[in-house]
C-alpha cells in the first residue's frame, strides 16, 4: 500500500473515524513503523496495530523503549525486527520483563540496540536529509558491536588523535504519533517535555499517522502557532482518540480544553504483575486488546470514573513552600542533616535479572493515587506498616550512601547538574539535590526525556510523572538534556544503575552471561560516554563481578562505585578502585528479594554477616581491591530515612 500522496492531496490529511480504521487503511505488512516517543506515546495506535496485524505484520519497529502498552505489539506476533534502546518495565520500578528473556537468541524478534541519544541522533540525521550523524556515544561499549552497516569509526579529519563515530540516519516508512490536538490541515499540537520531539515526523519517508485527543477548528490552532510541533505537511491521516496515550500520560496544557492526564499507576502495576507469567500475559492481552475490539471498547472497559481520576490538575501542584530549584522540599518532621543525600542505583538481587529498585516490595503495594487536585495528586502512604517503624533495608542504605557520594562530588568538584536514570538512581539525585540545597548549594536535577531543574512532587516516585513537570524549571527534549546538559556540559555528574559492575567501572544493564535479557541502555551509555559518573548498586558476587558479561556503559569516567556497605573510589581514569568508606552491615534490613528467598527456603542456614571491610569485599564482590585506609561512614540517620521515605512512601525502592 502506498504511503505517499499526490501534490494535490497534500493540502489536507485524511480524517478517519478511529485508530483501527487509520492503521487498516494506511499500514501494510512488512513496513518499518516508528512509534514516536513525545513523552505521551501512541498507545491506542499500538493496540490497533496488534488487533489488525496479529500474526502477520512482519513489521520492523523502531521506538526508544518497549514497555507498558508496547508489550501488546510484542504479544501480537506482528513484529519481525525491533530497533530500540530499552525493553522491560518502568513502573512500579524498572525491571526485566519475561517477554524478552531470550532476546539475545532472537526471541520474540530480532533486535538492534542503541543508546537513547544515538538513537535520537539517527532520527535527526534522517529528518535533515544527512548521510550520517556524529555521536560521542557507543565507543568502548558492546552496543557498538554488530553495527557494521550503521556505525563507522574514522580518524578525526581535523587531525586530533581521537576517532569520530558516524551513524547512519534512521528513516522509517511511517511515524505513528499521539498529540494533544490537531486541525483539519493536520497541524498537531504537543506540550513539552517532548522526548524525541518532531524529528521522527520529519524522518519518516511517507509521513505521519496521528491520533489526537481532539480535532479542533483551524482558527484554534491559528491562535497559538507556538504550540504546533508537527506541521500538517507531514501528516497523511489522523483521527481522534481520547486518552490515546493511556496507560501513560499526556500533558495537555489546556490547549483546546485538553487538560491532559496522569500515568495510570494502577493499570501499569497490574500490567507488570500479570505479564510476569505466560498465562497472565495471555489473559491480559485477551482482555485489553482482543476483547475490547476497538479504542471505544477500551475506554468503556476503563470506565468513566477511572478516566476522571486520571485528569491532571489544572494548575501546578503546590510546592510546599519550596522554590523550583531542582531538589525536593524537606519532609515534615525533623530536618535532614547537612551532607545527607541519596543515590541512583538500580540493583539486581542475587541471580535476578534486574537493577536496583527493580524488585517488587513484599505483597502488592498500592499504586499512587491519580493526579487530580492538589490534595488528591499526592499518593497515599502504605497502611500495612508505618514507614517510620520499618527497618532500614539494604536498598535504603545504598541510596543514602550514594546520596552522600553525590553530595561530596558536587561540593568538592563543583558539578552543577545531575543526570540520573530511572530507579533508585533518580531517588538519589532528588534526595541529594534537596539536601545540598539546605546547605546553600544549588544543583539542577535532569531527566533524559526533557526535564530540567526538577522539584519532584512528594510521594510520586515515578521519574517521568507529569506532576514533576509542573515543578520543573524547563521542559524540553532528549537532545537538549542528553546533548546540551550532559554531553556538552563539563559540570554534569551522571548517576548510574548497574545490573553488573566490574573492577574497571564498566556497567552492564543489557544481558547476563547466561543470555538472559535485563533492560538495555536507555540513556545510560550516553551519560557514561560523556560525563563523570557515580555508579550505585547493592553488592553481591553476581553484581560486583570481575568482568561484566556485556559492556552497556563504559567505565572510563566512573569516579565512584557505591555499595550498601561502603564507597569505592579511584584516583583517576584507569586507576584501580579502593574501598574508601565502610558502614558496618549489622542492623541493615534485607532486600525484598532476600526476604522472598528466605520465605522459599526457611530451613536454609543464615548467611554470616561480614564483620570487617575485608570480609565484606571478599564475600560480596569479586573485585581485587585494596581495603586499607578506609574511613568510617556515619550511621544512617532517622532524618535521612525520613526524607527518603517521604519521596517513596509506597516503598517501591525499599
Amino acid at each position: 500500500m502506498s504511503t505517499t500522496r499526490s501534490a494535490g492531496d497534500r493540502r489536507r490529511p485524511a480524517i478517519v473515524p478511529d485508530v483501527d480504521t487509520l492503521v487498516a487503511r494506511h499500514v501494510s505488512p512488512g513496513m518499518h513503523l516508528h512509534l514516536a516517543m513525545t513523552l505521551g506515546r501512541p498507545n491506542a495506535l499500538v493496540y490497533a496495530l496488534a488487533r489488525q496485524f496479529a500474526g502477520r505484520g512482519e513489521f520492523t519497529i523502531s521506538t526508544s523503549a518497549v514497555h507498558s502498552a508496547a508489550h501488546a505489539l510484542t504479544m501480537s506476533d506482528a513484529v519481525r525486527h525491533m530497533i530500540t534502546c530499552f525493553l522491560g518495565d518502568t513502573y512500579p520500578s524498572p525491571r526485566p520483563n519475561p517477554l524478552y528473556r531470550d532476546l539475545a537468541r532472537g526471541v520474540p524478534f530480532t533486535s538492534e540496540l542503541w543508546s537513547l541519544l544515538s538513537f535520537t541522533q539517527r532520527l535527526m540525521a534522517g529528518a535533515m536529509g544527512l548521510p550520517y550523524a556524529v555521536t560521542a556515544s557507543l565507543s568502548g561499549s558492546d552496543l557498538a558491536d554488530g553495527k557494521q552497516d550503521a556505525l563507522f569509526r574514522l580518524p578525526d579529519p581535523g587531525g586530533s588523535d581521537q576517532e569520530v563515530s558516524l551513524i547512519r540516519p534512521l528513516r522509517p516508512d511511517l511515524t505513528l504519533l499521539h498529540g494533544v490536538c490537531a486541525d483539519s490541515r493536520g497541524n498537531i499540537a504537543l506540550v513539552p517535555p517532548v522526548g524525541e520531539g518532531a524529528w521522527a515526523a520529519y524522518a519518516a519517508k511517507g509521513g505521519v499517522l496521528a491520533s489526537v485527543e481532539r480535532i479542533v477548528p483551524d482558527h484554534v490552532i491559528d491562535e497559538q502557532p507556538e504550540r504546533i510541533v508537527i506541521p500538517g505537511q507531514r501528516v497523511i491521516a489522523l483521527c481522534e482518540a481520547p486518552l490515546g496515550a493511556h496507560p501513560q500520560s499526556l500533558r495537555g496544557g489546556g490547549i483546546a480544553g485538553v487538560a491532559g492526564y496522569h500515568d495510570d499507576y494502577t493499570f501499569l502495576t497490574e500490567l507488570a504483575e500479570r505479564l510476569s507469567t505466560e498465562d497472565g500475559a495471555k489473559a491480559w492481552y485477551h482482555e485489553w486488546v482482543e476483547e475490547t475490539g476497538s479504542h471505544e471498547g477500551y475506554l468503556r472497559r476503563l470506565g468513566a470514573e477511572r478516566r476522571r481520576q486520571l485528569v491532571l490538575p489544572s494548575r501546578p501542584v503546590a510546592r510546599d513552600g519550596a522554590a523550583a530549584t531542582g531538589g525536593p522540599a524537606a519532609p515534615d518532621g525533623p530536618a535532614a542533616p547537612d551532607g545527607a543525600a541519596a543515590t541512583d542505583g538500580a540493583a539486581a538481587t542475587d541471580g535476578a535479572a534486574a537493577t536496583d529498585g527493580a524488585a517488587a516490595t513484599d505483597g502488592a503495594a498500592a499504586a499512587p493515587a491519580a493526579a487530580r487536585t492538589d490534595a488528591e495528586a499526592r499518593p497515599a502512604r502504605p497502611t500495612a506498616e508505618p514507614a517510620a517503624r520499618l527497618p532500614v533495608s539494604q536498598q535504603e542504605r545504598l541510596i543514602v550512601l550514594g546520596a552522600r557520594a553525590i553530595a561530596d562530588r558536587v561540593t568538592e568538584d563543583g558539578y552543577d547538574t545531575l543526570l540520573a536514570g530511572i530507579g533508585a538512581s533518580h531517588l538519589a539525585a532528588w534526595l541529594s539535590a534537596g539536601m545540598l540545597r539546605r546547605r546553600g548549594v544549588e544543583v539542577a536535577v535532569c531527566a533524559e526525556l526533557g526535564f530540567y531543574g526538577m522539584d519532584p512532587e512528594p510521594g510520586d516516585v515515578f521519574l517521568f510523572s507529569q506532576l514533576h513537570g509542573n515543578r520543573s524549571q524547563l521542559l524540553a527534549g532528549i537532545p537538549e538534556i542528553l546533548g546540551g546538559m550532559v554531553a556538552a556540559n563539563d559540570g554534569c555528574l551522571g548517576v548510574l544503575a548497574a545490573g553488573e559492575v566490574d573492577a574497571a567501572g564498566n556497567v552492564n544493564t543489557s544481558k547476563l552471561s547466561d543470555g538472559r535479557w535485563l533492560t538495555g541502555s536507555g540513556g545510560a551509555n550516553d551519560i557514561a560516554s560523556t560525563a563523570d559518573c557515580v555508579v550505585v548498586s547493592t553488592a553481591s558476587p553476581r553484581k560486583f563481578v570481575e568482568r561484566v558479561a556485556f559492556v552497556t556503559s563504559p567505565g572510563r569516567r566512573v569516579r565512584e562505585v557505591v555499595s550498601h556497605f561502603g564507597r569505592f573510589r579511584r584516583d583517576g581514569p584507569g586507576a584501580p578502585f579502593r574501598l574508601a568508606t565502610w558502614l558496618p552491615l549489622e542492623g541493615g534490613g534485607p532486600t525484598p528479594a532476600r526476604r522472598a528467598a528466605d520465605r522459599v527456603n526457611e530451613a536454609a542456614p543464615a548467611r554470616p554477616v561480614p564483620a570487617t571491610p575485608a570480609e565484606a569485599v571478599a564475600a560480596l564482590t569479586a573485585w581485587p581491591v585494596l581495603t586499607d585506609g578506609w574511613l568510617p561512614e556515619r550511621g544512617i540517620s532517622d532524618e535521612e530515612i525520613a526524607w527518603l521515605r517521604s519521596l517513596d512512601p509506597e516503598g517501591f525502592y525499599r
